[in-house]
Formats: C-alpha cells, sequence, structure tokens
C-alpha cells in the first residue's frame, strides 16, 4: 500500500504546495500535498456539505455535478478549475464543471475508467483527472490503481487480472492505494499518449475508491480535456 512521506524545509508555509511525487509512471499518476491553501478547503467543503443533500446520494456515494451556469462564477471553483489546470498541463477554460462528492461509511465506488464511454453520441476523451481530498480518512477510503505499473520510488505491483472486483484488492498491500489525506491531491492520465497526446484509452488507469469503513470522506473532482468536449457546457468557464 502507498505510504508516502513529505519533506519539508524550515521557514516554508504550511500553505505552499509540495513538491510533486510521481507515484506510478503507467498510467502517470502524480501526487500532491498542501495543493490548497486552508481557507480554500473551508470554501469547498462549506459548498460541499451545502450542496450534497438527501437526494444526491446514489447508493454508493453522494455526489454532485456542478453544471449550474451560475456555480461558473463562484471564485472557489474556479480557483479550483484553474489549479486542476495547472497542475495537469491542460487548459482549465476546457474543464468540465467540478464535481463534489461524499462517502459515508461503507460507501466505495467500483472499478471504472474516467474517460472512453459514449454521452451524447460521442465518445468522451478525459485527457486527465484532477482529485482533490477535503478531509483526512484513517481507516478505508483510498483511490486504488490495480493495474499500475511501478515505475517510481514507490513499492506497488499491478494485478494481471484486468477487472478484479473491489473487495478482493482493497486488503492487498501490493497494490498502489492512496489515502486521503487533506488538502492533497492527485493528477492523473487516462490516455496513452502519442505524438498528438490524442492516444488510446490506457487499460491501466482503471481505478476505484475502496469501501470507508467509520467516517465521511470528502473529495472534489475536475475532468480536463485537451479539446472541445462536445456538450452543452462546454463553455462552462
Amino acid at each position: 500500500m502507498l505510504i508516502l512521506f513529505f519533506t519539508f524545509l524550515s521557514g516554508r508555509s504550511s500553505n505552499e504546495v509540495s513538491k510533486v511525487a510521481v507515484i506510478s509512471t503507467n498510467p502517470l499518476i502524480r501526487l500532491y500535498k498542501n495543493c490548497i491553501t486552508s481557507q480554500q478547503q473551508f470554501n469547498i467543503m462549506k459548498l460541499a456539505k451545502e450542496r450534497l443533500v438527501e437526494d444526491t446520494n446514489s447508493g454508493f456515494s453522494w455526489s454532485l455535478y456542478l453544471r449550474d451556469k451560475r456555480d461558473a462564477n463562484l471564485e472557489i471553483l474556479r480557483e479550483i478549475a484553474m489549479l486542476a489546470g495547472n497542475l495537469s498541463g491542460l487548459p482549465w477554460k476546457l474543464a468540465e464543471p467540478v464535481s463534489l462528492t461524499k462517502y459515508t461509511a461503507n460507501q466505495n465506488y467500483d472499478l471504472h475508467y474516467d474517460s472512453g464511454f459514449i454521452t451524447q453520441g460521442k465518445k468522451m476523451k478525459r485527457a486527465a483527472t484532477f482529485l482533490l481530498y477535503l478531509n483526512s480518512v484513517a481507516q478505508g477510503g483510498e483511490t486504488i490503481f490495480p493495474r499500475s505499473i511501478n515505475g517510481s520510488h514507490v513499492s506497488h505491483n499491478p494485478l494481471q487480472n484486468e477487472k478484479p472486483l473491489l473487495k478482493d484488492i482493497c486488503c492487498d498491500e501490493k497494490v498502489l492505494k492512496v489515502v486521503p489525506v487533506a488538502r492533497s491531491c492527485l493528477v492523473f492520465f487516462n490516455h496513452l499518449i502519442n505524438e498528438q497526446y490524442h492516444g488510446d484509452l490506457n487499460p491501466r488507469s482503471i481505478h476505484g475508491s475502496c469501501p470507508v469503513i467509520n467516517e465521511d470522506k470528502w473529495i472534489a473532482q475536475v475532468w480536463l480535456h485537451h479539446e472541445a468536449w462536445g456538450s452543452n457546457v462546454t463553455d462552462f468557464w
């Protein structure tokens, strides 16, 4: 299981983004600590608690895709979208609206891909995923990448099964799992990269969210694109 420690130089602000840690090379996954300030954390958590009401509970999570055009003018959401663009190297103006999610005890998200599915008659091509942890979770709730290849200093081994069952792998100490830590964020790339940056879906980008054991897990996500993605909210920002 991933256990990553960050070393800070004396005198660094507690709100300064730490140096990036590459935790997988295939797919490329980068982990940052302190990627938002304490004030930004407060602001986005306040919004999440206001918006994630009972009717957003699907059974496996509480989730809301903030597609209302009025939300595009909220400062905290624009800050999150711009951060996602900066850390991924992709244009934030082409980012999808921010998605807010809460997992309560025993809730999880089965293994899936963030890209390659059909929507409105067109294949969605999300180049990268930005995932922001809004709180720390002591037990469970890890983001798991069972097929990622180790090319970094973080020790993990890929499973050969293309799509194992989540319940069978969340206790496997050999696969890559990222523990939720407040104000840290993940950036991972969903496609094989070629010269035009428009490769096929990377089968190793499959991932999921392990069950939360005894507390809530709060996250925000932004999906990023290389080009306009053919939705009525393409010009959201």
